[in-house]
């Protein structure tokens, strides 16, 4: 068995999701056009750097830390 304090939140979520991304980031968005082309290409852009971020905080998380603070 891993040891807790090896494995990061980022690493169980992964487990959980199998290649899932966090969010989700294709519309059926009614709209044609260049206003909601962009729109939605904005929308995912943003989506796709918040999901970067969340997955580097949650990198830095260990479930041994997790439980520490649990038990506070």
């Amino acid at each position: 068995m891993k040891d807790p304090s090896k494995i990061t939140v980022l690493e169980i979520f992964e487990a959980m999701e199998k290649g899932k991304p966090l969010f989700q980031t294709s519309f059926n968005i009614l709209a044609e056009g260049k206003r909601p082309n962009n729109a939605q290409r904005q929308i995912k852009n943003l989506l796709s750097d918040a999901e970067e971020q969340l997955r580097l905080e949650l990198s830095k998380k260990t479930i041994a830390e997790m439980l520490v603070e649990m038990n506070q």
